[in-house]
């Protein structure tokens, strides 16, 4: 046992946090006792068995033996236990045993399944067990990766409509309006010149970078170099996740709020990065939080990765947020990511502040920028990532090994978004803020009341308390089922984010108000 802690103290932790929150959405399935039958005690039987095996990688001693028999999954459920036990020494033990504490009561329900021989396996149950059989034959990084459990409402959503039933779709986050006219005109004149089909620069002609740099100067009196603090990308993933593989090593600690967009917490993963999450009941708690982290785990932050205003939460800063996460992070040398993909997305008088507004800023942090939401233009895939040198060289670097850039012509016509189309990004936001208040609106004449954002596109609703016990994964397929409305569950979005759902303004208020009146139909039954 001394032996198998001290491995334990020393790799378990990380990457028993990546395996609870890969699987921890399967177990979820497990929850309703009505359907019985061999066959599905039989798959049960193997997901435990399977489930042991791969925790018996982890802990380095042998959990299945193919003589036990069932007994496989009570040895699952000492080793879950075991890591139960260490998680409680680690830091940030309160968001650790969070995490444990679910897996724990999950896997004891999986063991009394098996003694009463019933289970109902769903389609989340299906994709976590195909995942945990088939994850020895996957790659190294591919391992790492959770069942999306997006799939599942996709998967609901795309029957229905087969079907020929009309889904209203609130789910993904997919720009509907179309981008603007100029923007679309530079384009085809651009496309229409053979020499915009050659290869173009990784790091984007100097052009565009130079409209980025004059927008930051003129909306945020941010003073930025062209050359050297200003990189193009292939919209903003690709900026997060090449950064992420030029600046984190192995175990590097990345702290990031929890729940959060899944890149945030698995483009660490990928980068062999340690993904610290803290939860985030508010900003000014996640910052307590954060400064708590510094002064008892044994393992600093290498890089702090935040976004405002946030998805999914929907939370929103001020600048002082900013000054006071800036001074935390430079104190102890830190480098901060800030995603700014909802810059221009602030309602009510709301206007989002950049980061690098903050006096020394650009000496620890950058911020990626995105035309996706500003600019209706979430297909184009044109990203910016500005701020420190060091961090824009190591970017710099990385994607000259890896791409030619965004094709010229969309680059081009990019410049044309930038200069000349500030009044289109204003008439975006405006509808954004109607849907907003209409989607509000209706939820509480339905009995959901749900807090207003003040920025994103999104709503970022508690379920309602009928149904709290149900979790987010079957309430969203609920919803879609008997309201045909499609939202995504809060556990998607990580552990933390159990208990919500998201709403997605992607709809126009009319099919907004065809949900909501599918939804209060819905909740009177």
């Amino acid at each position: 046992m001394r032996e198998v802690r001290a491995v334990l103290r020393t790799s378990f932790i990380d990457a028993a946090q990546v395996t609870f929150q890969k699987y921890a959405a399967g177990f979820v399935a497990f929850e309703d006792l009505r359907s019985r039958g061999i066959a599905r005690r039989e798959l049960l039987r193997k997901l435990l068995l399977a489930h042991a095996y791969k925790l018996g990688e982890l802990l380095d001693i042998p959990l299945v033996d193919a003589d036990l028999g069932d007994s496989a999954a009570i040895r699952a459920l000492r080793a879950v236990d075991l890591g139960l036990d260490l998680l409680t020494e680690a830091p940030q033990a309160t968001v650790r045993m969070a995490m444990a504490l679910q897996i724990c009561t999950k896997a004891r329900v999986l063991a009394s399944l098996l003694v009463f021989e019933t289970a109902n396996l769903d389609e989340v149950c299906n994709h976590s067990l195909k995942s945990i059989m088939t994850s020895s034959e996957e790659f190294y990084r591919i391992q790492k990766l959770p069942p999306y459990v997006f799939a599942v409402i996709n998967e609901m959503k795309a029957k229905a409509r087969a079907a020929q039933l009309d889904v209203v779709d609130l789910g993904m986050g997919n720009p509907d309006g179309p981008t603007p006219e100029p923007v679309v005109k530079k384009l085809i004149d651009a496309v229409r010149n053979p020499r915009n089909h050659r290869y173009s620069v990784s790091r984007g002609i100097p052009r565009l970078r130079a409209e980025i740099v004059k927008r930051y100067r003129t909306k945020y009196g941010v003073e930025l170099d062209s050359e050297t603090e200003a990189i193009v990308t292939i919209g903003a993933k690709d900026a997060l996740a090449h950064l992420l593989f030029a600046v984190i090593g192995p175990g590097d600690a990345v702290v990031s709020p929890n729940p959060a967009y899944p890149i945030h917490q698995y483009g660490v993963v990928m980068a062999e990065g340690h993904a610290c999450m803290l939860p985030m009941p508010t900003p000014a708690e996640f910052l307590n939080q954060l400064e708590h982290l510094y002064n008892t785990s044994s393992r600093k932050p290498r890089m702090i990765l935040i976004s405002f205003p946030h998805n999914p939460t929907t939370q929103c800063v001020d600048l002082q947020f900013f000054r006071d996460i800036v001074a935390l992070a430079a104190r102890h040398g830190t480098m901060i990511v800030h995603d700014f993909a909802y810059a221009d997305l602030g309602f009510d008088g709301y206007e989002p502040p950049s980061i690098l507004q903050v006096e020394g800023a650009k000496e620890i942090a950058v911020e990626i920028y995105s035309m996706s939401k500003s600019f209706n233009m979430a297909g184009w895939r044109v990203g910016f990532c500005l701020g420190n040198k060091k961090m824009i060289g190591a970017l710099a670097r990385i994607k000259s090994y890896l791409d030619y850039g965004v094709f010229q012509p969309i680059q081009i016509a990019s410049i044309i978004a930038l200069r000349e189309c500030a009044k289109d990004t204003e008439k975006i936001r405006a509808v954004y803020q109607k849907r907003r208040d209409v989607l509000i609106s209706g939820l509480d004449h339905s009995g959901w009341p749900v807090e207003s954002p003040r920025g994103t596109m999104f709503v970022w609703a508690p379920i309602p308390e009928k149904y709290r016990a149900k979790g987010s994964l079957e309430f969203s397929k609920l919803l879609l089922e008997k309201a045909l409305v499609a939202v995504s569950p809060g556990i998607g979005f990580g552990p933390l984010g159990e208990g919500h759902v998201r709403f997605a303004l992607i709809e126009n208020q009319h099919r907004t108000r065809q949900a909501i009146k599918a939804i209060q139909q819905f909740l009177k039954k």
